[in-house]
């Protein structure tokens, strides 16, 4: 159906005796209700706060003295980081590339754990939440210095989250400061401000409902808007991104934006469409500099309404122009250090396309593509993503207009997406590159709720239908949300991990770890009352250097495990909460992460 079709609706409802008012404003006034129990739901997840002193010795708890040590460090690090970036060169490496062993005992934290340490006290326990404190932290705005460190988190992204924390702070009485050592020694102020910033990604979870509830209504009315936004709310996918600190869910409002109005530059094609259609372009490539894809989707718009009217005279070109031209403009007001200092910005857009990516580009495209699927059926669901397959093709083969141009949409942006992924990224195997397609994932609802909402679909099989998808698809949100929530306590996997350790494991043996301790991938025990011995790679232990315990999570067990078979025996598993199929199956997400911890079956062999 049409817009027409979603203005006649509210008329049948009048004649059933429902008020007009409750039947339009109803809808989505439950979706937000329901975004905001969703989104609240495990948001204070893994934040740095007093819980974590349990891995510092007594004396180090809270030691001025100390906190001062770590933040110059930190200063020290970051004039390196940019001088790198300054001369497009590799960033200092704060990894472990080769075996180290740190002694039992020590009275001074030694050089490589004060990494270790600081991010106990600095970041939540998902690593790259980090990345947008360090480059508001960077900026020196009495300086009019706006310069971006990571220019993939854009200006669009990246300055209105540091207004929405100015201002969440005053209002909150959350301190705000530049000095690092004040968040050293009070850990929790500096979770209030990662609270904060999940906030500010749930407001666009909820401003993101009410447009995907827009789009459907227009599609084929209010029923198809509800069912399309709750499909979307569901989706494990976005349980997962609408919780972290990061740009990739946070564009999908500008995307769904790029798409409404695109919408109406098909149905009515008023100029303020396009203006609108571009703005919102422009915000999302401004904050995400691949959603500069989506470009396409206006072009699309104007391409099938000119096909339309071609007997009435084709729609002229000029008002195609201005989206452009409004969404370069956009794009510039977001990012303005590209004219303000564009040696600096361009320096940082190239380092972000070598040295800042993977390193190992991908040709193998068929192998990606396989790869990605298999991502997305758990990202979305076993039964949403084949029905958004089907409504996909069922709007290609027919003679809709709204549901062709969400179709090509969403096909031409994941091709561009995928394409540029592999070329640029390779990241062909990894499942959290899914955070890259959650654009993709809300057009994709959208074709599965129009589907089922189709004349010919009998009503007890759309509510059978609809009905599965939200059990399927909820059940594997439910997997990620109730595991953020044991992460938020002591039942976290983690800090179940170092009680064990801490009870079972004598001090000063010794304990292996793939990295060095971070939040992320290791429990907060005492590193000081073992030796710890820091391995990437189980093939650079030499007999007598292999530890008597080894303490590694989900993602390094993948490839520990095979090592270890006849060396070690798994004394101890702490494994994510899971219900019946559904689990966490995302590489990128550490809320209470499996902790896995083997024990030497026979005493290493002495070193000559």
């Amino acid at each position: 159906m049409t817009g027409a079709s979603s203005r006649r609706e509210p008329s049948a409802v009048r004649s059933a005796g429902a008020p007009p008012a409750l039947f339009r404003f109803l809808p989505p006034a439950a979706l937000l209700l329901l975004g905001a129990a969703f989104g609240l739901w495990g948001l204070r997840w893994g934040l740095p706060g007093p819980a974590r002193w349990r891995a510092f010795p007594p004396s180090y708890r809270a030691s001025p003295a100390e906190a001062q040590k770590m933040a110059d460090d930190w200063r020290a690090l970051y004039r390196k980081i940019r001088a790198a970036h300054r001369a497009m060169g590799k960033e200092p490496a704060t990894y472990a590339r080769d075996v180290v062993e740190i002694p039992a005992g020590w009275t001074r934290i030694p050089a490589p754990l004060l990494d270790s340490y600081r991010s106990l006290l600095t970041q939540s326990t998902n690593p790259d939440e980090k990345k947008s404190f360090i480059i508001l932290s960077q900026m020196r705005p009495w300086k009019l210095d706006f310069n971006i460190l990571y220019i993939e988190y854009a200006g669009g992204y990246i300055y209105p989250l540091g207004a929405f924390l100015y201002l969440g702070a005053k209002l909150a009485g959350a301190p705000l400061t530049p000095d690092l050592a004040y968040y050293l020694l009070h850990p929790a102020s500096m979770g209030r401000l990662y609270l904060l910033g999940r906030l500010f990604i749930v407001l666009t979870l909820l401003a993101s409902l009410l447009l995907i509830y827009d789009l459907g209504r227009r599609l084929s009315g209010p029923s198809t808007g509800f069912l399309a936004a709750l499909f979307f709310l569901l989706c494990p996918v976005v349980a997962v991104y609408s919780h972290i600190l990061k740009p990739h869910f946070y564009v999908v409002l500008w995307t769904l934006g790029v798409l409404r109005w695109s919408e109406l530059i098909r149905s009515r094609g008023e100029r303020r469409d396009y203006l609108l259609a571009g703005a919102f372009l422009g915000m999302a490539a401004g904050s995400e500099l691949d959603m500069a894809v989506f470009a396409c989707v206006p072009l699309l718009a104007w391409g099938l309404r000119r096909r339309r009217e071609k007997p009435l005279g084709r729609p002229p070109l000029r008002p195609l122009l201005e989206c452009f031209a409004a969404a370069a403009a956009v794009w510039l007001a977001a990012n303005p250090t590209l004219l303000l200092a564009s040696r600096r910005f361009l320096h940082n857009l190239v380092f972000v396309f070598t040295w800042g990516g993977s390193g190992h580009r991908s040709t193998h495209y068929g192998a990606a593509l396989a790869a990605v699927g298999r991502a997305f059926v758990p990202g979305m669901g076993p039964l949403l993503l084949p029905l958004a397959a089907a409504g996909l093709a069922a709007a290609w083969l027919g003679d809709e207009d709204g549901p062709r141009l969400l179709a090509t949409a969403a096909a031409v942006c994941f091709a561009a997406l995928f394409v540029g992924l592999c070329a640029l990224w390779g990241f062909q195997s990894d499942s959290g590159a899914l955070r890259f397609y959650c654009p993709i994932v809300a057009p994709l609802c959208l074709l599965a709720a129009w589907l089922l909402h189709r004349p010919r679909v009998p009503r007890a099989a759309r509510g059978l239908a609809a009905a599965a998808v939200v059990a399927t698809s909820g059940l594997g949100s439910l997997v990620y949300l109730r595991n953020m929530s044991l992460e938020s306590g002591p039942r976290a996997t983690k800090s179940l991990a170092a009680d064990w350790i801490e009870a079972n494991v004598a001090p000063g043996a010794s304990i292996g770890l793939t990295r060095y301790p971070e939040p992320a991938h290791t429990p907060p025990f005492r590193y000081d009352l073992y030796r710890l011995v820091v391995f990437p790679k189980p093939s650079m232990l030499a007999p007598s250097r292999e530890p008597e315990y080894v303490v590694v999570d989900s993602q390094a067990d993948a490839f520990v495990a095979p090592w270890a078979a006849g060396r070690y025996r798994l004394v101890k598993s702490f494994r994510p909460w899971r219900a019946a199929w559904a689990r966490v199956a995302d590489d990128s997400f550490f809320a209470n992460t499996g902790i896995f911890i083997y024990r030497r079956e026979a005493p290493a062999p002495r070193k000559s």
